[in-house]
């Protein structure tokens, strides 16, 4: 999938939102693929649009293990329960090794860095 990238801050949060919508809708057809039942499709993909709104505009490939953890932070902080956090957390997880068998092995980013759309 080919992304033009826009020189303002404001179409680059708009390219990063095209790209994540493009990665979300390919991986949900991955578990309805496997024989995933509509119900636990449309858990996946209501985790997966709360994760982005979360995200505001960053890349969900630009994730790093802080970001994460604010998120699930903030589930908790909310009164979900323990469960409901930890089955985000593997909802993320395996979504994230579905999205790197299409891209291949991402780099891992320096510590310092921020990886754009």
């Amino acid at each position: 999938m080919k992304v033009r990238l826009k020189t303002t801050t404001k179409g680059l949060e708009q390219d990063c939102n095209r790209l994540n919508e493009a990665l979300v809708g390919r991986y949900l057809t991955y578990p309805a693929m496997q024989g995933a039942s509509p119900n636990t499709v449309m858990t996946y993909e209501n985790g997966l649009r709360n994760f982005l709104r979360f995200l505001g505009g960053q890349s969900i490939l630009a994730v790093k293990h802080a970001d994460l953890l604010s998120y699930l932070s903030g589930l908790d902080r909310r009164g979900l329960s323990k469960s409901s956090v930890a089955n985000q957390l593997y909802a993320r997880s395996k979504q994230w090794r579905q999205m790197t068998r299409w891209s291949g092995p991402l780099p891992a980013p320096r510590p310092s860095s921020t990886i754009g759309c």
